[in-house]
């Protein structure tokens, strides 16, 4: 057995081929998270978080590099020499057991294209694998020790705050610097900061994984606003510290959070409409999960008849949310006149027959929809549905705010969860001349995150 951190154990390592300086995520015998230092057809030196306690690294190892964003190579190997690089760090010598793996000629056009990255970029994705692996490691060392959900609570609890704290910092410098890239370099670096950080912070945590992989064609999908709701205060989700702690986080970004706030005013509104109309009909455009109308039904808030209409885009979301609503409570949801219509946003365009039946609603909310719309086709959807609301009614719309978007680097540049982000002025735009009059925006506790559009129909 090899203990990496007693001292310094330098053997002599001799490699015949070149080496080439190419900094790529690495991890030894699938547990031991680093990224190499340098790669030749016969080995290769990886730098390790330092903070290891006796670790036994056996004496044929597997060495997986990943040298692309869709190639991984997995190479036997053995340590043959370690010392300490710096306060944080191990440097380890590997060697190759077998050849055949590394082609020098892919290496050199690896080193080619990272020469390309902005290196100011580079480091501050360097520094948050690092900060990455430093987390995962912390809280792998505990989980072997501690195998009592319990424990790792309290543990997760304790640490939580300061690692948010470090990835909140991180992720806003590599927004900051990405931010200065030229359009036309934005994706390569994007590509980089992938194949830095997906290993880590993707590929094994659950609710990255989905909003990455996009199962259903885009990242706000109802799973993913199930997530959220779920896990974002006091819940987690994930077999290992390290997983729940990064699952956490990503529900509990200001956001996520937001679509908290989000629920929580929408159902406020439903209450208001159902309160001040006699007998309320109420349409939800991009329905998902349909949660704020499941919680007031399950709660039993609801006291009167109500037709309720929802249209959504995708299948799956409207099986799942009609089959919530009838595992509730006959008594509590029999209230309900509840209708599922599957149709996009150029069928309520454009469709004759779609705009005549969604007409005269008391209110008309749409959540989840024009975050991913261009402003044509936001302004055409806007001015429809404005079209379904009855005299003295309400339309809501939501969207991502521009102001308040932090933590772009973790959502979007990571995990690809693409949204318009706008301004006030910039959705007011939307709106025909004479309705502009009848808008306002509305705030909520906790929905910093979105824009509350309000129009209330003369």
């Amino acid at each position: 057995m090899l203990d990496l951190t007693l001292g310094q154990h330098r053997k002599v390592e001799r490699r015949a081929s070149p080496r080439y300086p190419l900094v790529l995520p690495a991890c030894l015998d699938d547990q031991l998270y680093g990224t190499t230092l340098n790669v030749s057809r016969d080995g290769a030196c990886i730098a390790v978080p330092s903070n290891l306690p006796l670790f036994d690294t056996p004496a044929f190892s597997s060495l997986k590099i990943k040298l692309s964003n869709t190639e991984r190579i997995a190479i036997p190997a053995i340590p043959v020499w370690h010392e300490k690089s710096s306060a944080n760090h191990l440097t380890v010598g590997i060697r190759f057991l077998e050849s055949g793996h590394v082609n020098p000629e892919q290496l050199e056009a690896i080193h080619k294209g990272l020469a390309r990255i902005d290196e100011k970029f580079a480091s501050e994705t360097r520094k948050m694998r690092n900060l990455a692996e430093e987390i995962k490691l912390q809280c792998d060392l505990y989980d072997q020790g501690h195998p009592k959900d319990d424990d790792r609570i309290r543990f997760l609890d304790i640490i939580e705050q300061e690692a948010r704290a470090r990835l909140d910092a991180a992720f806003a410098r590599a927004w900051k610097l990405y931010a200065e890239i030229p359009p036309e370099g934005k994706r390569a670096h994007q590509l980089y900061f992938q194949l830095m950080l997906h290993d880590l912070l993707e590929e094994n945590i659950e609710v990255n994984r989905h909003i990455y992989r996009k199962p259903l064609g885009y990242a706000g999908d109802f799973i993913m606003m199930n997530y959220i709701y779920n896990y974002h205060d006091g819940a987690y989700t994930g077999a290992t510290t390290f997983e729940r702690l990064v699952n956490h986080y990503t529900c509990s970004i200001p956001i996520s959070k937001s679509n908290i706030g989000r629920k929580e005013f929408l159902k406020q509104q439903l209450l208001s409409t159902i309160e001040r109309c006699e007998q309320p009909r109420i349409l939800s455009v991009g329905s998902g999960p349909l949660r704020e109308l499941t919680e007031l039904v399950r709660d039993g808030r609801l006291n009167k008849p109500i037709q309720f209409s929802c249209v959504d885009f995708e299948q799956k979301a409207i099986e799942y949310s009609k089959a919530e609503f009838d595992a509730l409570e006959p008594a509590k949801r029999n209230l309900i006149s509840l209708e599922f219509i599957l149709g996009n946003v150029v069928a309520i365009i454009r469709n004759k027959g779609v705009r005549e039946k969604l007409k005269g609603y008391d209110l008309v909310y749409v959540s989840g929809v024009f975050d991913y719309l261009s402003d044509r086709l936001s302004s055409a959807l806007l001015n429809q549905l404005y079209q379904s609301v009855r005299e003295r009614g309400r339309l809501i719309v939501v969207n991502a705010s521009l102001d308040a978007s932090s933590h772009r680097g973790y959502y979007e540049l990571l995990g690809e969860w693409n949204m318009y982000h706008r301004t006030e002025s910039e959705v007011l735009r939307w709106l025909r001349e004479d309705l502009r009059s009848t808008a306002h925006f509305e705030k909520y506790p906790s929905c910093s995150g979105y824009l509350l559009l309000v129009l209330d129909k003369p």
